[in-house]
């Protein structure tokens, strides 16, 4: 059986123009999350995905039976539309280092209207090939 293909985005911080790979953070969207990115920002309306940490799941299942707890989260990807048609990606995720997380790292990319217009195009190429 083969796997269905994601649409990984990649968020590397940057102090004093020097970037710092070290500390690349990774979230890789579903066809369907792309779709939902696709036709919710031209609407207006933001888009917010998340990932939980599957360790900390596999644990909470075990010991409480529910697999709902929202602490478990360990990056959540929001995608606003912002003023001029452009778009921006945000991704908060908890540093494995420091344990911080909840809004202490956030990593952000503003995308101007044609710089979306393209990615939208990447979306609609890509999503046969990703299926």
């Amino acid at each position: 059986m083969e796997r269905v293909g994601r649409l990984l985005v990649e968020f590397t911080p940057r102090v004093n123009r020097v970037f710092h790979w070290d500390k690349q953070q990774t979230f890789a969207m579903t066809v369907e999350e792309c779709a939902l990115i696709q036709h919710q920002l031209p609407a207006g309306h933001p888009v917010e995905l998340s990932r939980r940490n599957e360790d900390m799941d596999t644990q909470y299942m075990s010991s409480n039976n529910n697999s709902t707890n929202p602490t478990n989260l360990d990056k959540v990807l929001f995608v606003e539309p912002t003023e001029g048609a452009s778009v921006t990606f945000s991704l908060d995720y908890i540093d494995t280092d420091t344990g911080l997380g909840g809004g202490e790292n956030v990593l952000s990319v503003k995308m101007m209207a044609g710089e979306f217009g393209v990615f939208q195009n990447l979306i609609t190429y890509i999503t046969p090939h990703l299926l």
